[in-house]
């Protein structure tokens, strides 16, 4: 194979396409990395069984290419029936950049696929699971209502940030850094006319005070909720294995090896019931209807 700097971006899509043709396929869909495979797959393999090949991995501008920024800057010209984008919506979706309306392009919504992996209506089973305890239990509810009003003034005031002065919007949901006015200064801004109309459009996109976390980096949350798991599974994890013979603590810890919170965040489906991902889901119907 040509090193990556031989290809041309019309060869490297050539490449894929005459691939899709040799397996006798339908559709190529180009994704943003191997960790992201799973999830679209799960997607996919409801709409086209057997009819697609995903591409986590493109070759153009070098070999090996990966990530949202590739897939933006060079194949959004090349998305077709026959060659299909998938995105991590990031902040895109909130400040409505117009590419992720193009046809063939399908995004998460939320900001990545790691948010629907903390979906909270998923967090006790994972828990639960996790220890092998069907009772173990974390407020998870509780919880998400404080985190989600800090939530939705650091993003509304970091887009209103955004749009006014033009300041990059923070890669971080890690409130512990935040000021310790952040309420206050949002309650202040609500009296102002244009951040009163960013709060309306932001609502019309399906953002509010009980879904913010969806909204935020996706990895901070991630790293954020199997820290809290991981806290509470721990002296729980102690107490199963104290209760158990030799021969059970051997079985209990293969359990937890095949079990890990990690696994568990990335393979559960709970977040089918999610709107955001029923609209991701009746996209990629439409799109090929």
């Amino acid at each position: 194979m040509r090193s990556g700097t031989a290809f041309t971006l019309d060869e490297d899509v050539q490449r894929m396409r005459d691939e899709i043709f040799l397996l006798r396929l339908e559709h190529a869909v180009l994704v943003e990395g191997k960790s992201d495979e799973p999830f679209w797959k799960h997607l996919w393999d409801k709409i086209l069984p057997g009819r697609y090949k995903i591409y986590a991995y493109v070759h153009f501008p070098t070999t090996n290419t990966s990530g949202k920024t590739a897939l933006v800057h060079y194949f959004l010209p090349y998305a077709s029936r026959d060659l299909l984008i998938c995105l991590d919506s990031d902040y895109d979706y909130l400040l409505e950049i117009p590419f992720l309306s193009q046809p063939f392009i399908l995004h998460t919504y939320v900001h990545s696929i790691e948010n629907f992996q903390c979906y909270e209506p998923a967090l006790l089973e994972v828990l639960r699971i996790g220890t092998g305890n069907e009772t173990a239990y974390f407020d998870f509810e509780t919880f998400f209502e404080k985190y989600n009003r800090f939530a939705y003034c650091w993003l509304t005031l970091h887009i209103y940030q955004y749009q006014t002065t033009g300041a990059p919007i923070r890669d971080t949901a890690d409130f512990v850094t935040m000021v310790s006015n952040l309420e206050e200064t949002f309650v202040n801004l609500e009296a102002i006319p244009a951040f009163q109309d960013l709060l309306q459009r932001l609502s019309s996109l399906g953002l509010n005070e009980q879904n913010a976390y969806l909204f935020v980096p996706g990895h901070d949350l991630k790293r954020i909720i199997l820290s809290i798991i991981k806290t509470v599974a721990e002296p729980i994890i102690r107490q199963e294995f104290a209760q158990r013979t030799p021969e059970q603590r051997a079985v209990y810890q293969q359990y937890q090896r095949q079990h890990t919170f990690e696994a568990l965040l990335g393979s559960h489906h709970r977040f089918e019931e999610c709107d955001f991902y029923v609209r991701l889901f009746s996209d990629a119907v439409i799109t090929l209807g």
